[in-house]
Parts: C-alpha cells; structure tokens; sequence
C-alpha cells in the first residue's frame, strides 16, 4: 500500500479538492510483479496552531503476483533441496582406518555438495526475502524455512556420516552400531522427505494460491 500526501498551509485557506477521482483502468503500473487494486482518494482540512491546511491524499493499494517469486525463489530452492536429497542415496563403505580414501572422499564430497547447496539457499533468501511490515510471517518465509530445514537436516546427516569412520579409526568412539544406526535414519530420509514434500506442496497450494 503506498500513501501520498498534499499538504497546503496558505494564509488565506483555499478550498482544495481532487479534481475527479482516479480512472484505474487507465493508470498504468510500470513493474510486472504488481497489479493495481485501487486508489483511494480523500480531502480533508486540518487545524492546528499554525492555522488551517488543506489535506490531499490518496492511498494507492497494490497486489503483488505471486509468481515471480515462484520462478526466483520457489522453483530454485526446490532444486537445490532436490540435489541435496540425492547425496542420501550415495553410499560409503564403513572404512577402518584414514588410509581408505574412496568412501572418505565420497563422504567428503557428500557433505560438501550438501553446504554448498545450503549456503546458495541462503544467499537467494537474503537477495529475495520481503519483510512484512506488520511483523507478520509470509508464505515465502514458511517456504522458505521448510526447504532450508531439509537441507539441514541433510547435512547434519552427511557430516555424522563423515565423522563417524574417522572416529572410528582414531578409537575415540567404539560403538560399532552408531554407522548402522545412521544409515538407517538415512533410509527413513529417502522414503519420508518426498511424503513430507508432498503433503507440504497441498497445504501451501491451498493456503496460498486457491
């Protein structure tokens, strides 16, 4: 909503008034993401110590179309969470010692693929993020906030994965079932990230868009 205000403080008061209210049909709006709603216009006289003033006002109300932060936001952060979701499905072997490179390295890329996908997130938030001014939380910040805790978790997954064998190789932790415990919760991710996707796409669909 953008407000714009006359105001006049003449010596002699002068009778200022709109001259015929504001054609929308005919008023052009020169960025694509927005249509106009409405102008309000009103005149009004004020008085205080200095004398009285005339008021013109109008209150230009203006709808923001949702999809270019479907093409700039949505769609990019879904791929990226997307590309996070496939290094769950690269698997190491549970390696003994440091000297086995090839499921260390493949961990390595893992988990590094996973931060930089995090990271990117990140930027387009902070390039795309549109505070409301009444404090209220918007249906890019849900989106936004459900798509980063993805990527998240899947990293925080990725890293205890990382970490594991090299403990394991320096004696630091002997607990043989905390690889195959991780690996499990890995399974659980593939199959419950898509269902929780899913059933998150409906919901924001209907709150937002119908």
């Amino acid at each position: 909503m953008i407000e714009s205000c006359i105001v006049a403080y003449p010596r002699l008061h002068l009778d200022m008034v709109w001259n015929g209210q504001v054609d929308v049909s005919r008023a052009k709006v020169f960025d694509s993401e927005f249509s106009l709603v409405s102008i309000q216009q009103s005149t009004d006289t004020e008085q205080n110590i200095q004398g009285e003033f005339r008021i013109l006002s109008a209150i230009v109300i203006l709808r923001r179309s949702p999809w270019k932060h479907v093409r700039a936001t949505m769609l990019p952060t879904l791929f990226l969470t997307f590309i996070a979701y496939l290094t769950l499905f690269v698997t190491t072997e549970d390696a003994s010692s440091l000297i086995n490179w090839v499921p260390f390295s493949l961990g390595l890329t893992r988990t590094l693929l996973t931060l930089i996908v995090f990271i990117v997130t990140q930027i387009i938030l902070q390039f795309y993020y549109l505070r409301s001014p009444d404090g209220t939380v918007s249906g890019l910040d849900i989106w936004m906030a459900s798509f980063l805790g993805i990527q998240f978790l899947i990293l925080c997954l990725n890293l205890s994965l990382l970490i594991k064998p090299i403990r394991s190789a320096s004696n630091l932790s002997p607990d043989s079932k905390s690889k195959p415990r991780l690996q499990r919760i890995a399974k659980h991710f593939i199959v419950g990230i898509p269902i929780f996707i899913l059933l998150f796409f409906i919901i924001y669909f209907l709150v937002y868009f119908i």
